[in-house]
């Protein structure tokens, strides 16, 4: 298994303590790709960790092989703050 990381932030502030993902996977058997299923948009990472201000953007690649058989999985890791219900409605 091969992993990698790597991101940008939109400030200087140490990681947020919320986190949300969203993942692309594809498979493959020899270099012919079969399958590829999922969204790995910030949209959808946001959405999943039920963040409304977002701090940093970062992807994560996982990379499993068996013999001939390859399964890529790529993730869009979204950190930021949630807020409250009672302030959403005030905006």
């Amino acid at each position: 298994m091969v992993e990698g990381e790597n991101g940008f932030s939109a400030n200087a502030y140490t990681p947020a303590s919320s986190k949300g993902e969203a993942c692309v996977s594809s498979y493959s058997i020899l270099t012919m790709p079969l399958i590829v299923t999922g969204d790995a948009s910030i949209q959808l990472a946001a959405e999943n960790g039920q963040i409304t201000r977002i701090d940093s953007v970062s992807h994560k690649i996982v990379n499993e092989s068996l013999l001939f058989a390859w399964k890529l999985k790529y993730c869009t890791v979204v950190r930021g703050e949630k807020l409250r219900k009672e302030l959403l409605e005030q905006r």
